[in-house]
């Protein structure tokens, strides 16, 4: 099931910044988008703000504030309706969550 790929990915990603030693922000960062990847079925969907709230290993407020940073460079998209809100990975943000998937598996 889609959480248990997610489980696994969110325990591949820290076992594998523990090794890295990223400070805390990056690493949300780093969850945040991995996390809109796996949701949004590889970044070919939006996630709403509701899907996002039952991400573990991350605080509500980290969230929001590593969607905010994503947006800012253009790593993901608002693509929010009258029904809430709700992101997509942009181009440039897929490619972003390949390459931190590349990283993981030649780690």
């Amino acid at each position: 099931m889609i959480f248990d790929e997610l489980k696994a990915l969110v325990d591949l990603y820290i076992g594998y910044q523990d090794n890295k030693k990223k400070d805390q922000k990056e690493k949300n960062f780093d969850l945040t988008l991995l996390n809109l990847y796996k949701l949004g079925q590889n970044g070919t969907r939006g996630i709403s703000e509701d899907d996002l709230k039952d991400i573990q290993g991350i605080s509500r407020t980290n969230l929001v504030l590593a969607i905010k940073q994503a947006e800012s460079i253009g790593l993901i998209i608002d693509i929010s309706s009258h029904d809430g809100r709700v992101w997509m990975l942009s181009n440039d943000g897929n490619l972003y969550v390949r390459a931190l998937l590349a990283d993981f598996k030649n780690n």
